[in-house]
């Protein structure tokens, strides 16, 4: 029988800490944006952009402890 994870969550984006929130939000919605242009998505082959939560990485960390 093989073994199915839960999702794994691809490449993160990362701000810098006392980046100002304005800059983070335009960051934020101008990724979320290219959402609704299905042809930038196949091109850059991704089904999409969505926010994360730390708990998004919970499978990772659960990876690292059976090393």
């Amino acid at each position: 029988m093989l073994w199915k994870s839960d999702l794994i969550p691809g490449a993160a984006f990362a701000a810098r800490k006392g980046i100002s929130p304005e800059l983070k939000e335009a960051f934020l919605k101008a990724l979320l944006s290219i959402n609704k242009n299905r042809g930038a998505l196949e091109k850059i082959q991704i089904r999409g952009f969505i926010p994360a939560q730390d708990s998004d990485y919970d499978e990772i960390r659960k990876l690292e402890i059976l090393k």
